[in-house]
């Protein structure tokens, strides 16, 4: 349950940097994202063949929340009755902008890519059958939020005027200067969503600023060329993609290396790590490690692990010494442990 603040934050931000929503747009959103976290939650409880019916059920929920906010709100009935009263449509909600940032989470977009790698591939069978299952999945919860519309309007063609009434505000967060933090909090709600470990943020959002940076510049610069042809859309979205994937093999290197020279200098393999700029980049590691710790997002045999690298290369030095009764090298069981977690965690990213 505490997760259900990520479905909200998400859908909320989500409204507004990719859907062209506003702030009414992002609250709305965020309640439609708290309810649909709540019917995933349920339903993961109830277990057994009642998890088939989430897409239905999220996709029914959202509809009827954002259908009830646009009707009931009385800007939404204004635009409804008077679609040519353009201050009351600017004013209504973005139906679009709280469905998708909504569902936007329940979306199989990986899987689609998967699907459509693997059928280029040559794996057909898998390929197809992935492509086809995501596909239907993302028709029902369309669907879903479709009905949910028609039931909030009583099955009347009011739910298709509200739909084409509805309009969204694209230049919302053009030239903003809080539109790069507002990306960045929807990409912390995702991660989080992902369950990736706090303490590798860092490497996540510097991949998806520089892809989101990179592919917003090159849309707006071909914007004004390429008006009816979308290349600017496709072409920024390769452009960005290119860069992230670019950037993260930069970190990957960066931390491949860091993983290689805090193993070496931690196991004494080799005298080079143990210059001057090597023992300023140790000390660099081992204060961000200790930063991680403070903030409560690290782990106790981090620190340890700096602890024992002081501790081996004395006992090196005492087991190299004639005169020293010191006849092997041995560690409590904990900071055994310490050193086999440094080695394993310090492989090469895959």
């Amino acid at each position: 349950p505490g997760r259900l603040i990520l479905y909200s934050g998400q859908a909320a931000t989500c409204a507004v940097i990719f859907f062209n929503g506003e702030w009414i747009d992002a609250g709305i959103a965020a309640v439609c994202g708290l309810a649909a976290g709540l019917v995933e939650f349920a339903l993961s409880r109830v277990g057994g063949k009642a998890t088939v019916l989430l897409d239905i059920f999220v996709g029914i929920v959202t509809g009827i929340i954002g259908g009830l906010f646009f009707r009931w709100g009385p800007a939404g009935e204004d635009c409804m009755l008077d679609p040519e009263n353009v201050a009351a449509c600017k004013a209504a909600p973005c139906l679009s902008s709280i469905y998708l940032g909504t569902l936007y989470w329940f979306f199989y977009g990986t899987a689609f890519v998967i699907g459509i790698l693997e059928i280029i591939s040559g794996e057909l069978a898998t390929g197809v059958t992935r492509f086809v299952g995501v596909t239907v999945k993302t028709f029902v919860l369309s669907l879903g939020a479709g009905l949910g519309l028609m039931i909030v309007f009583a099955g009347d063609s009011g739910a298709a005027d509200a739909w084409y009434a509805s309009t969204c505000n694209q230049n919302f967060v053009q030239g903003e200067w809080w539109r790069t933090l507002l990306y960045l909090a929807c990409c912390v709600f995702v991660l989080g969503q992902y369950r990736l470990p706090i303490a590798q943020y860092w490497r996540a959002l510097i991949v998806q600023l520089v892809a989101y940076e990179v592919q917003y510049g090159v849309f707006n610069r071909m914007g004004q060329l390429h008006v009816k042809d979308h290349l600017d859309t496709a072409t920024s979205n390769m452009v960005g993609a290119a860069s992230g994937v670019v950037v993260a093999a930069l970190i990957s290197l960066l931390v491949s290396v860091s993983g290689d020279f805090f193993r070496t200098r931690l196991l004494q393999e080799s005298a080079r790590n143990n210059t001057r700029l090597g023992n300023f980049y140790f000390q660099f590691l081992c204060m961000a490690k200790k930063a991680v710790y403070f903030f409560g997002i690290g782990r106790q045999s981090d620190i340890m692990k700096f602890e024992v690298e002081k501790k081996l290369k004395d006992m090196r030095t005492e087991l190299k010494d004639p005169n020293h009764p010191r006849d092997k090298i041995d560690f409590p069981k904990n900071e055994e442990d310490a050193i086999i977690d440094a080695i394993i965690g310090t492989q090469d990213i895959n």
